[in-house]
This record gives C-alpha cells, sequence and structure tokens, in this order.
C-alpha cells in the first residue's frame, strides 16, 4: 500500500502542534489592546504587542472587539418590549392549552355519556316482564334509566358541539384594519 507524503503530517504530531500554536496565536492577539509596528532590517514591517527599542516604532491602538454603546433608556424600552412579547407569548399558550384541555375533557365526557347510554341500553335481571299476550314490557327502572343516559348524552353532545364552534372562532385570523 502506498502512503501519500502529506499523511504523516496531516494526522500527527505536527499538526496538532501546528493548530495549537495557530490557537495560542489567536488566544493572545485578542487579549493586545496595543500594537506596536515598526520596519526590521529586511525593510518588512512587524507587528506586535511588545514595544521594541528601536526607533520608528509606531504605536496602534486597538479598539475592544464587538463594542455596541447603548443609551440606558433604549435597552430599558427593548427589554420591556421583549418582555411584554414573552408575557403574550406564554398567555397564549396557556389560553390554547385550557381550550385544548376543555376540549379533550368534553371529548372524554361524550365517549362517557355514550358508553353509559349503550350499558344503559342492555337489559339486566328484572328489566322486562312477560306480557299477557306472550310478549313482553319493559319496567319503570328501565325507561327511567334509559331516559336519564339519552339526557346525559344530549348534554354532552351539545358541549361537544359549543366547544368546537368556540374553538373554531377563536382560530380564525383577526382581519387586519388599515390605519
Amino acid at each position: 500500500m502506498i502512503k501519500p507524503a502529506l499523511s504523516g503530517f496531516f494526522f500527527g504530531e505536527k499538526m496538532k502542534l501546528c493548530f495549537f500554536l495557530i490557537w495560542q496565536f489567536v488566544a493572545v492577539w485578542s487579549f493586545a489592546k496595543n500594537v506596536y509596528v515598526y520596519t526590521n532590517e529586511q525593510g518588512e514591517k512587524v507587528f506586535t504587542d511588545q514595544p521594541p527599542d528601536k526607533k520608528g516604532v509606531k504605536k496602534i491602538t486597538v479598539q475592544p472587539a464587538n463594542s455596541l454603546q447603548v443609551d440606558a433608556d433604549l435597552k430599558k424600552r427593548s427589554e420591556d418590549f421583549f418582555q411584554a412579547q414573552r408575557d403574550a407569548e406564554i398567555a397564549a399558550d396557556a389560553e390554547k392549552s385550557k381550550r385544548e384541555n376543555l376540549s379533550k375533557n368534553k371529548k372524554k365526557s361524550l365517549k362517557a355519556a355514550q358508553k353509559a347510554y349503550e350499558v344503559a341500553k342492555k337489559l339486566r335481571a328484572g328489566d322486562r316482564l312477560p306480557n299477557y299476550n306472550g310478549g313482553f314490557r319493559y319496567t319503570e327502572q328501565y325507561k327511567k334509566r334509559l331516559a336519564e343516559a339519552e339526557k346525559a348524552l344530549d348534554k354532552a353532545k351539545r358541549q361537544a358541539a359549543q366547544s368546537r364552534s368556540a374553538s373554531s372562532s377563536q382560530e380564525k385570523p383577526k382581519s387586519h384594519q388599515p390605519q
């Protein structure tokens, strides 16, 4: 197998050392506030943070990076605005959660009422009595139980329909009125 000539450099100790030195240079350079510029014997410009003992050295003051002066009033208004936005989002989320919980509870009560109605429709011992003509008749107890279950089912259906219509009317976007 043929090894590339630079594979040892890119993945070896030399590359790690290069990255470390570059990182050190960036770290030291970012903390330097004063930079000195001079021309060396070969005529090249040299930048350093240590003042050399030569003549013709020019001192450059570097401003801190990413600095922005914001007056206190603007900062306070900005913080108040974003806090109001967060409060409004929290309130909207709470209202949405409340509506969803009400809707879920009404759906649960509707299912429970439907199940209770189905259970009430099932005959139990003593719910029907034999008739004189060979048939049977239902007892008042059965009729009453069935009527109560029907009322509860109708009430649950009305509440579920009201919650659906209320949630759909609240979900509609409000039209923007030009001013």
